[in-house]
């Protein structure tokens, strides 16, 4: 995790264009790399590679973030209150809009959350006890490994609930002091759930089916040779 972080640190400064075997250099406000790898998705519950993880700090924020000396800080949390045995996080949002204009709410994380383990993505683990050990996480975690089918009664007792639109509660099994560097990570982002329900199976698979809240916007994705983000003039 602390070498995805640097690249994060090092890549995201400004917006940025990938492309496979081109020269890197810059022109302008415009900044260009190449890389030898690829971007899978920008859906949080499939990608599991640096670069995907790269682009999607690029354009969506989580609760948590970096500064700009790479240490963890609040990024859509604007407050964060610990309960007195550690094992209840309540985050009070900030003001923030994807980039269709819709507010980030609280159940953009409940619902990126329960897709996870609903679409049994790549990292439904990191939920768990001994990792994050979200309340249920574990349950919901064995019964995926185990070939059961999930509902939404299961999905619903995983400790993650959104008590307004702009509170989120957020419970563990026991104390957990990197939750903060955690919530950093991409599988923990939020996902609009009207706007990717639209999409169905081809969310964050290219730059018109991700919306983003973060600093840039994906502009252009094509897989095998260029992805380019501008500026998020609304963020």
């Amino acid at each position: 995790m602390k070498k995805l972080k640097a690249l994060v640190a090092a890549g995201l400064a400004v917006a940025m264009l990938v492309g496979c075997g081109s020269d890197s250099g810059t022109s302008g406000k415009t900044f260009t790399f190449a890389s030898e790898l690829d971007i899978k998705n920008l859906d949080s519950s499939d990608a599991d590679d640096g670069m995907s993880f790269n682009a999607m700090h690029a354009c969506i924020d989580g609760l948590m973030g970096l500064d700009k000396d790479g240490k963890i800080t609040e990024a859509l949390a604007e407050k964060v209150d610990v309960s007195d045995d550690g094992l209840t996080y309540t985050f009070h949002l900030r003001d923030a809009k994807w980039s269709n204009g819709d507010a980030v709410t609280a159940n953009d994380f409940v619902y990126a959350w329960q897709r996870i383990f609903k679409k049994k993505g790549s990292y439904y683990y990191m939920f768990a006890d001994g990792i994050a050990s979200i309340q249920g996480a574990q349950e919901l975690s064995d019964k995926i490994d185990a070939g059961e089918e999930l509902t939404d009664d299961d999905l619903n007792s995983m400790g993650v609930k959104a008590l307004d639109g702009y509170t989120l509660e957020v419970k563990t099994t026991v104390r957990v002091s990197f939750l903060d560097e955690l919530l950093a990570f991409p599988p923990f982002y939020p996902i609009n759930e009207k706007f990717a329900e639209k999409q169905g199976s081809k969310y964050g698979k290219s730059a018109k089916t991700i919306l983003g809240n973060g600093a840039f916007k994906m502009i252009n994705l094509e897989p095998g040779s260029v992805a380019e983000f501008k500026k998020n003039e609304n963020y």
